[in-house]
């Protein structure tokens, strides 16, 4: 669905008389964004990855350096890979408890971790590679990562979530406009369609949304059961 149809879709399933003038084109895609997001990070409680969200990025190593920011847009990272030598093959980086290290991270070394045994940790909105790297490589550090949304925000923006749920982005902006302007049944039909009667009820659009997900690659496993939690 366009963002155009997303617009037209919210405001129908309010009221068929709602116009821009009642729900403008304005408040009404801060909340289809708000959902859109809310939506994405559904996909990826039930997957890990979302399945058109992830992104490889990389920097270039230099010298003595070993700490490297992470884009802005960064929301998950899924996996680290280490090129310390120019024609050699990347290793696989594995994350480091701090708790069982007694080294002084700041000397660019840590137990056990070697260039064929990479460790890394998260501090802040950093990664920090150890061994720290000691040669200027292209693409010396690669993450798969998953990034934010691009936001809707053209008439023919299509979000990136599975074409079957995405009318799901309304039906949550939708639900905001009823819960502003205390239309509380509406209210409380637009959020029983997104989460159903009870938690993990098959009829909620959020248990819709984590099945498509995690049986998205249906050549890897021959059952599934989205992942649920509880927020209340």
């Amino acid at each position: 669905m366009t963002l155009a149809e997303l617009r037209a879709s919210a405001r129908l399933k309010i009221s068929k008389d709602l116009t821009t003038a009642g729900y403008s084109d304005a408040n009404l895609d801060i909340n289809l964004n708000i959902w859109y997001r809310k939506i994405r990070a559904w996909v990826v409680e039930a997957m890990g990855l979302n399945e058109d969200g992830g992104d490889t990025y990389s920097w270039t190593t230099a010298v003595g350096v070993g700490t490297f920011a992470f884009p802005a847009t960064i929301v998950a990272l899924n996996r680290v890979e280490v090129l310390y030598v120019t024609g050699g093959d990347y290793v696989p980086a594995s994350p480091m408890d701090d708790r069982q290290i007694s080294d002084a991270i700041q000397n660019g070394a840590v137990t056990g971790a070697s260039t064929g045994y990479p460790v890394y940790r998260i501090f802040g909105n950093a990664l920090q590679i150890f061994p720290v790297p000691t040669a200027i490589v292209t693409d010396g550090v690669v993450a798969e990562i998953v990034d934010d949304i691009t936001a809707l925000a053209a008439v023919g923006n299509v979000p990136v979530v599975n074409v079957l749920v995405q009318d799901a982005i309304a039906v949550g902006a939708a639900f905001e406009y009823a819960s502003s302007e205390q239309m509380d049944r509406l209210a409380t039909r637009l959020w029983r369609q997104l989460f159903g009667k009870y938690d993990g009820d098959p009829e909620g659009l959020r248990y819709q949304v984590q099945m498509l997900a995690e049986s998205f690659d249906r050549s890897y496993a021959p059952r599934f059961i989205p992942k649920r939690k509880s927020f209340r």
